[in-house]
């Protein structure tokens, strides 16, 4: 699955339309990118400073979240994802030792701010740093970043059997 197959089916959820409303569009992305990266960083935080062991399997939809805020993000802007997105989403990579992943759970927070911050024409070169760092998070817990994307696909399949609406959103059981 490429990024833009991923993007179109995965956004097909997502409430705000960012032709008629670009401005609430790049709120909410740029909100959920940031809370979402938020999110996988809170995963390490808890595991470093607490001790909690990290399921892989929450690892996994936790970046599928945030690879869908990533997603509305590029989408909200009228970007097109970088001509490489898809070999960096692809690649596989080696074992790093255990504190360097919390320091690229951070490094994938910071980057998504900086992201939201950009006003320069076209993508930021912080779109394939985000993807570089949800790849290199995904290999750590045995998954690739297009095993990411089919499982947050299946999912949201899960979640609106019947298509997104604000009360199934609100209602969820998946």
């Amino acid at each position: 699955m490429t990024l833009a197959e991923y993007s179109r089916q995965a956004l097909s959820t997502w409430a705000v339309d960012p032709v008629a409303e670009p401005e609430r569009a790049r709120t909410h992305a740029a909100l959920m990118l940031v809370a979402e990266s938020g999110g996988v960083a809170g995963l390490y935080q808890k595991s470093v400073g607490q001790l909690h062991p990290i399921d892989n399997d929450r690892v996994v939809d936790e970046l599928g979240d945030v690879l869908w805020a990533l997603a509305a993000f590029v989408r909200s802007r009228r970007w097109d994802w970088p001509a490489d997105a898809d070999g960096i989403a692809g690649g596989i990579h080696g074992p790093l030792y255990p504190g360097e992943y919390a320091e690229i759970a951070l490094d994938l927070a910071a980057t998504a701010i900086s992201c939201i911050e950009w006003h320069g024409e076209g993508a930021p070169s912080d779109v394939p740093a985000l993807l570089w760092y949800l790849s290199l998070l995904a290999c750590h817990h045995d998954a690739t970043l297009p095993i990411v994307m089919q499982r947050n696909i299946d999912k949201l399949a899960a979640r609106y059997p019947n298509g997104f609406t604000p009360a199934a959103s609100i209602h969820r059981t998946a």
